[in-house]
């Protein structure tokens, strides 16, 4: 490489700066002009437009996206790839008031970000955000990786062209060439006539690709439109044959560039204009530095390989042999000593083997090494990896030296921490002369760190009784002081019980479990998750050594994701690094691997949604990682630091000749044959079902034989260990702890009642699908000492187990939990309908069923909690003989809810609403939202749950609207205020009840709601439609006796029928077998006189 090509690099890099500058200014004025558009026009403030990078779809194609919605009008959309286009569309749909977008998303994190900003927006009911990781699938006559979507749900969602609009910006195109080509052939069949399909980056030549396949010569025919105005150039055309695409329809975001940032401008200050193109300036300029800084390394890396292969192809054998007889062919008299000159290069050179090919670099190089070593010793293989290591190999070298330096301890320290320097850890050092140098392995101090984050690491222990001693003190060594480390002797035969138990004394951050029988690290691991009460939880083998920094250090990584592993060096006793590898997804260069024993879980993730370990002998962490990895759509990721120097031992159950791995023999054939049933059990599952329940009866696939664990023996230990739960007592809640709303209320105020009445009542924390992880909500925390967990508890026995919510039926985890309710009295409580107000459902019956009828006993009843809930139940296909007449309804505590009818109501009337803030919550047109809730000074709005469905769809917040967030203020404090409370959601919606409506009739405020809602409430509330809200506030005026006198009438049938003391006795109803016998807790009825004033309020007919 000379100066010439130093300079045209150079050159080359200048040339990149220009182009990305000139490009920068017309890319800021975009930015800023469409920034404010979608602001003003689309989210009424700046704030979701943080969710805008120089990676997501550019701020003019969104405005576009909105546009194509509102004024087209999709119903359906369906979009492949999430992010801030997700949160565009999603508003376009709440705009028109009507519609529904299916986004799908391969790549965890971003799922996770795209349904926050979604939950943050209030869109979760208009978006159905789908979590779909790429498999390989066949399309037409090849393998492509795509969304795992089953072909049944897509025909009974999108069957019948439904879809009216397809924006294709998924997967990325690096997972594949033309990675986006099933896009078409998989959802053509499910597109309208006339449905337009837009792919992103059609500047790309490999989209230019893909479109040919999908259009072939009838590009012209479907109407295609390049749109060259847009960033990233997206391609737009018709599904259907004969379609045209107007050319102003691509063009609409140029035709309205100019009038709205006029517009724009008008209303922005030059202050506030100065201040977000600055903004916005700084925010592309570090972006764009951020990718030059990338290509820049990037170039210089190239420069470097150049160089580098330069000299490997200056130092080859060839090369030096061919220039040799090159000059020597020159000059005729060095012509006889040619062939013993060309002997000695060649002998020189026998050591690097290989690597003289010109032009080729052998492929894993520190293996490659290591089998030089085995050959010719292991100078020759220092000598090969020297000429042959890339950038991330070059360290490993050090390794190789440490081999060699093996009889001196200073030399082989320094070889190592040359090694280790790369990652920035503490050097290693040698203590205890006189022991194997493994096991002399330690550090300098360090300096300590103290954090209220708790980790559990979980140690089996099986005969170790030479290793366990110094396992556990470098994980009791650790800088992370809050630790625990909990050791499960397996029956151990020799002193490890002892050491165990001596290490306990020493330190009271060591808990010991000690098997009667032995059942394999697995289930040594799952009796330890029961005693962990680390926020993070992890494992260590009791032969090996963890770097002081290792928790540390991964706790920095996995904070933001579910799990993480970190890195190993294995080593024999005598400090010989033993094993070198070919770099594949779990190495990092050869050297430094994945160690799945380090695997880091977050403690809700492992314990709810995974379940814990399989009961195997051998191989359970490889299971757990792929089905972790199946949930998350992708690698967990790997954090290659050497945290864990891991023992090398003949004996291990790694090195087993029949049951373990080999770098020559590879996997054995038990563990082949176990990884590839246990990959084909995770791919029949949908990503909901893979909680596992590690002490199950029966295996959920084939197990290879000597692997299984007894079932016996593993209850054996459990019992043994003291860690067996049973709850018993009067009464056990099992439902979602999760849901913060109307469930948790019914919960809490059932609980309550219960408790009242004298009984012992636990409530279970069993989370839904959606919940799965999550912590429980901040409203059960007064009650800590009553709630228990499921996956802690190993029977129910409590006389009364009641179950709330049809989701946590329909989980996986209740399904493996049903087993373990021994209890003779079972209530299924339905608190939801079967489908939301757009037709998607909740809960499917059959699973629903299926789960029921699994229960044991015989007197497993089911309750609707309200009438319109009571007909759906006939659907799920259960006997009549298991659905009970009796209703039951949410209780509550009267005492809460101090009767306060205002004595006067005079202008301006204050209404109240109180609930959810999802879409099917508000009316469903902007001219119902304004009857209901007036923009108006005549009439004063105070809304607890939140508005930001409402305000979307007014465009903007009403000033006679107060908003409080939910749970911002105690109900009764929020009712005494109210003149009236008026609810009105969507016509489609299935309410299933209404408990904030008898918290205000409690509470003495008139309630007024539409006529869906008679069945449930009867004469206790006032019914019209949303036009004649206004009539009915003005006639509750007129007369203020005789609406205390009405008030006073619902307060006294309320207390009856929903109180503590009336539904008290349906617990003996239930156990007393008479759900046929019909009817509903007592009701009584309002007087004659106030159901006259009722009717006039209503109708305006004379009283």
């Amino acid at each position: 490489m000379d100066q010439k090509s130093d300079k045209y690099i150079i050159k080359k890099i200048d040339s990149i700066l220009d182009q990305r500058l000139k490009r920068l200014e017309d890319d800021l004025l975009k930015d800023w002009t469409y920034r404010q558009i979608l602001a003003d026009k689309v989210f009424g403030d700046m704030e979701p437009l943080g969710g805008l990078t120089s990676w997501t779809v550019p701020p003019e194609m969104a405005w576009w996206l909105y546009r194509q919605v509102v004024e087209h009008r999709y119903r359906t959309v369906v979009e492949l790839g999430s992010g801030f286009s997700t949160l565009v569309l999603g508003e376009a749909l709440k705009t028109t008031g009507s519609g529904r977008l299916f986004s799908f998303e391969h790549d965890y994190d971003y799922y996770l970000k795209t349904r926050s900003m979604l939950e943050e927006n209030g869109l979760e009911e208009i978006v159905h955000l789908l979590h779909a990781p790429l498999v390989v699938r066949t399309i037409g006559d090849e393998n492509h990786l795509w969304y795992d979507l089953d072909e049944a749900e897509l025909e009974k969602t999108f069957g019948g062209s439904k879809i009216d609009f397809l924006l294709v910006d998924g997967p990325p195109a690096a997972t594949q060439p033309q990675a986006r080509y099933p896009a078409y052939p998989v959802f053509a069949p499910y597109l309208h006539e006339h449905a337009v399909v837009v792919l992103d980056d059609g500047a790309r030549a490999d989209e230019t690709a893909t479109i040919k396949r999908w259009l072939g010569d009838e590009m012209q025919r479907h109407g295609l439109v390049v749109m060259n105005n847009m960033r990233h150039s997206p391609v737009l055309f018709k599904h259907g044959v004969a379609a045209t695409v107007h050319e102003q329809e691509a063009g609409e975001v140029h035709v309205a560039k100019e009038p709205l940032e006029q517009t724009v401008n008008s209303d922005v200050s030059n202050r506030s204009r100065r201040e977000t193109v600055d903004e916005t300036a700084l925010h592309r300029a570090l972006e764009e530095n951020a990718k030059l800084e990338s290509r820049i390394d990037k170039l210089k890396l190239e420069m470097a390989e150049l160089r580098r292969r330069e000299a490997a192809v200056s130092n080859s054998l060839r090369f030096q042999l061919v220039d040799m007889i090159v000059k020597d062919m020159r000059q005729p008299q060095r012509w006889p000593g040619m062939p013993a000159r060309l002997y000695r290069a060649v002998k020189e050179k026998r050591v690097q083997g290989k690597e003289g090919r010109v032009g080729r670099k052998p492929r894993n190089t520190l293996w490659s090494a290591w089998e030089v070593e085995k050959r010719e010793g292991i100078e020759a293989a220092i000598a090969f990896a020297e000429s042959s290591a890339d950038a991330r190999e070059r360290p490993g070298i050090h390794l190789l030296r440490a081999n060699r330096d093996m009889a001196n301890d200073q030399a082989w320290l320094a070889s190592v921490n040359a090694y280790i320097a790369q990652f920035d850890m503490a050097p290693v050092a040698l203590k205890d002369a006189g022991k194997s140098r493994f096991f002399r392995l330690s550090t300098a101090p360090l300096a300590t760190v103290e954090s209220e984050t708790k980790v559990s690491v979980i140690m089996p222990a099986y005969n170790a009784q030479e290793t366990l001693e110094f396992s556990a003190f470098s994980i009791l060594a650790q800088t992370w002081r809050n630790i625990e480390l909990i050791i499960v002797n397996d029956a151990s035969d020799d002193r490890t019980l002892e050491i165990c138990q001596r290490l306990e004394r020493c330190d009271n951050r060591v808990r010991v479990i000690n098997n009667t029988s032995n059942v394999g690290p697995y289930v040594s691991k799952n009796l330890a998750l029961r005693q962990a009460s680390g926020d993070y939880i992890t494992g260590h083998d009791a032969d090996d050594w963890a770097h002081p920094q290792r928790i540390e250090l991964q706790l920095e990584k996995v904070k933001g994701r579910k799990v993480s592993i970190a890195g190993m060096l294995r080593l024999n006793a005598e400090g010989r690094i033993t094993r070198f590898n070919k770099r594949v997804a779990n190495s990092y260069d050869g050297v430094l691997a994945g160690a799945f024993i380090s695997a880091i879980f977050e403690r809700t993730f492992l314990l709810e949604v995974l379940g814990g370990w399989i009961a195997v002998r051998f191989a359970g962490d490889s299971e757990l990682i792929h089905r972790a990895e199946r949930y998350l759509g992708g690698s967990i990721p790997r954090d290659f630091i050497p945290a864990m120097f891991c023992l090398d031992a003949p004996e291990g159950l790694t090195n087993h000749a029949e049951h373990g791995y080999s770098p020559e023999r590879g996997l054995s054939e038990v563990r082949k044959a176990f990884r590839d049933a246990f990959k084909a059990w995770h791919a029949s599952l949908s990503v909901d079902d893979l909680y596992l329940d590690p002490w199950q009866a029966f295996y959920p696939f084939p197990v290879p034989k000597p692997m299984r664990v007894p079932y016996e023996a593993r209850q054996q230990n459990l019992a043994h260990s003291g860690l067996e739960t049973c709850v018993t007592g009067h009464a056990c809640i099992i439902t979602d702890l999760r849901f913060p709303g109307g469930n948790a209320s019914s919960t809490l105020a059932e609980y309550h009642q219960l408790k009242r009445q004298g009984f012992e009542v636990k409530m279970l924390h069993l989370p839904s699908n959606i919940s799965a992880g999550k912590p429980i909500a901040n409203r059960y925390r007064e009650v800590l000492d009553d709630v228990v967990y499921f996956h802690s508890v190993d029977r129910v026995d409590a006389e009364f187990v009641i179950v709330r919510h049809p989701q946590v039926v329909c989980s996986r985890r209740f399904h493996c939990f049903a087993e373990r309710v021994e209890s003779d009295n079972v209530i299924i409580v339905v608190n939801n309908s079967i489908r939301r107000s757009t037709g998607e459902s909740v809960y499917e019956a059959e699973r629903f069923r299926e789960a029921v009828t699994a229960l044991p006993g015989d007197n497993v009843g089911m309750y609707a909690i309200g009438p319109r809930i009571r007909r759906e139940l006939p659907q799920i296909g259960l006997p009549e003989s298991m659905i009970g007449e009796l209703l039951w309804t949410p209780t509550f505590d009267v005492k809460e809810y101090p009767f306060s009818p205002k004595p006067k109501i005079t202008l301006p009337f204050v209404i109240g609403r109180h609930g959810r803030d999802s879409q099917e919550k508000w009316p469903d047109s902007r001219a119902e939202l304004l009857d209901v809730y007036p923009d108006d000074d005549a009439y004063r709005v105070e809304i607890l749950g939140g508005a930001k469905r409402a305000v979307q769809m007014l465009g903007r917040c009403p000033d006679n609207w107060v908003v409080h967030d939910f749970g911002a203020l105690h109900p009764a404090d929020y009712l005494a205020s109210l003149d009236v409370f008026v609810y009105f959601p969507s016509e489609n919606l299935v309410e299933a009840f209404g408990r904030t409506v008898v918290e205000a009739m409690l509470s003495g405020v008139p309630v007024i709601l539409p006529r869906s809602f008679e069945e449930t409430f009867g004469d206790l509330a006032l019914y019209t439609a949303p036009s004649g809200v206004k009539a009915v506030m003005t006639r509750l005026a007129e007369d203020d006796e005789a609406r205390v006198s009405f008030l006073t009438g619902v307060r006294s049938v309320v207390e009856r029928r929903y109180s503590h003391e009336a539904t008290e006795s349906r617990l003996g109803y239930h156990r007393d077998g008479a759900r046929a016998e019909g009817g509903t807790l007592p009701s009584g009825d309002l007087e004659e006189a106030v159901r006259r004033f009722k009717r006039w309020v209503e109708t305006g007919e004379p009283k």
